[in-house]
């Protein structure tokens, strides 16, 4: 076993063990998403092969048995360079450069609602030029389902192959429901982790970010509406990554909970009696659950038309109600405590948001890590 003073005094590569498996999600601010849920494989199948994560602060917690790099340091720029596996779930930065035999699988994030990358409108030429310089560092790119396929083909103009296998990080929603909904086991799991009483109403608020935004999206105004839902509901707000550095969603209290830094968000999910959210892609994942969704969207025509746009009809299609006041939330909440799924409102649902689940969500069945790690030794991405 090395010294505190020997491995000071070794370089970076030497610390670092070659043909690794190197994980990133959101630049290193979480161990979370899709490169999670595969790390779990990984160790599972090949508990041989080292593995290295990428955090922001010594404080993160990684996965037994990995070992985390800060961002930025020397074995950090080791672990990537010499890893013969990556997996990320966003963009990979300091001029990095896939090597002879390495393989990056881009996981993604998420389904896209929205446009993205050259999709968006006004995309500059230097924008466009460093989209499809970061798409041709992707080895294999992983999609959830086909509209999403069809989407990254276009906005980031990526001609590798796409694994559509559904998403590994939805296999534990997957694998929660049951005939009844989701299995009351993984629900009270859910809840007892975040701090939430067994007994509560549990309402969700988790919007996306805004681009050019300078504070944390709270349309709603999370501390007003839980007094308005009443004591026996608990409010959990869920802010999107890039809104972490503005602040907070107000002073923590028993029925107002940030979860927004809870680095698995299917605990958000699976706690949820009803989720809200505007246009953020845990819309396509809390599918994957069967929870019922509501959708707060005061400015919906200036984000439709002016900020992001749509990759298809979303007013249409939508697997719940179109809401842009507060009160009408309320409404429909209290509806929902009192009938449950037989809410005049929940019923009218039903169909789209079947609908809504053939379209997004038809690989995500609990074993889409298996079919990746599958496809990653198949094509020589993992091997002792």
């Amino acid at each position: 076993m090395l010294t505190a003073a020997r491995r000071l005094a070794l370089p970076a590569s030497e610390l670092v063990a070659q043909n690794g498996v190197f994980f990133e999600s959101f630049y290193g601010r979480q161990v979370s998403c899709n490169p999670l849920a595969l790390d779990r494989e990984i160790a599972q199948q090949h508990p041989e092969l080292p593995r290295y994560w990428s955090v922001t602060s010594e404080r993160q917690r990684v996965p037994e048995g990995a070992v985390p790099v800060l961002v930025g340091g020397p074995e950090w720029h080791a672990a990537r360079r010499s890893a013969r596996l990556l997996v990320v779930n966003d963009w990979l930065r300091y001029g990095f450069r896939r090597r002879r035999g390495q393989v990056v699988l881009q996981t993604w994030h998420g389904t896209m609602l929205k446009h993205l990358a050259l999709g968006r409108p006004g995309v500059g030429i230097r924008t466009r030029i460093a989209i499809r310089r970061e798409s041709r560092r992707w080895s294999l790119l992983l999609s959830q389902n086909p509209h999403a396929t069809e989407q990254f083909r276009s906005s980031y103009a990526y001609r590798g192959e796409i694994l559509e296998t559904g998403y590994p990080r939805t296999d534990r929603l997957a694998r929660a429901v049951v005939a009844e909904g989701r299995h009351p086991i993984a629900v009270r799991t859910a809840r007892s982790v975040l701090g939430i009483p067994a007994e509560a109403h549990v309402l969700v608020y988790a919007p996306t970010w805004r681009d050019g935004g300078v504070t944390v999206i709270d349309e709603l105004n999370v501390q007003r509406l839980a007094e308005e839902l009443g004591e026996d509901w608990v409010v959990v707000a869920r802010g999107h990554t890039r809104t972490h550095s503005f602040g907070t969603y107000g002073s923590a209290s028993a029925r107002v909970i940030d979860a927004s830094t809870h680095d698995d968000v299917n605990d958000v999910i699976l706690a949820a009696d009803l989720l809200v959210t505007d246009y953020s892609s845990i819309m396509f994942d809390a599918a994957v659950a069967q929870v019922p969704m509501l959708f707060f969207v005061p400015d919906l025509p200036a984000y439709r038309d002016r900020e992001r746009g749509f990759t298809f009809d979303f007013e249409r299609e939508a697997p719940g109600p179109l809401l842009t006041t507060r009160a009408e939330l309320v409404t429909l909440a209290h509806d929902w405590a009192e009938h449950g799924a037989n809410a005049a409102w929940a019923v009218a649902s039903a169909p789209a948001a079947e609908a809504w689940r053939e379209r997004f969500t038809p690989h995500d069945d609990g074993h889409a890590a298996e079919r990746v790690v599958a496809a990653l030794v198949e094509r020589g991405a993992l091997s002792s």
